[in-house]
Formats: structure tokens, C-alpha cells, sequence
């Protein structure tokens, strides 16, 4: 059996463990994401939705992409 003072240290260890991940972001950084670009608003930045056909094959889309001056 566990002493009573070693049971009631680990959970307050545990509780202040719990207090500090609810105050300190998650990863210790900012935003989970990253837009690419030079413009740092996102709103100015070009942007486009593609959908292709569900039986597209990758070749197909590269070549779409590539003769569009895309990446």
C-alpha cells in the first residue's frame, strides 16, 4: 500500500500538471498552420478551390497543375 502523504503529494503533482497544460498552449507555439507566401495577410493572398474527378489519376493532375504554371 502507498503511505497516505506520498498518495495526497502525487495528486496534487498531478492537479497542478493539469492546471499548467490548461494555461500554456498546446505544442508551446502559436498556430498549428502555416500559410506559404511573401504577403502576411491572408485575406490579399490569391487562393482557389480544385476539385477534380474522383477516378483523376495523379499523372493527370501533375500535368493539369504543371501547364498552369502551378506547384
Amino acid at each position: 500500500a502507498v503511505p497516505v502523504g506520498v498518495a495526497w503529494a502525487a495528486a496534487a503533482v498531478l492537479l497542478a500538471l493539469v492546471m499548467v497544460q490548461s494555461f500554456v498552449e498546446p505544442g508551446g507555439k502559436g498556430n498549428d498552420f502555416e500559410i506559404a507566401g511573401a504577403q502576411d495577410d491572408p485575406a490579399k493572398m490569391p487562393f482557389a478551390l480544385v476539385k477534380f474527378k474522383l477516378d483523376a489519376k495523379m499523372s493527370d493532375i501533375s500535368a493539369f497543375l504543371g501547364s498552369n504554371g502551378l506547384k
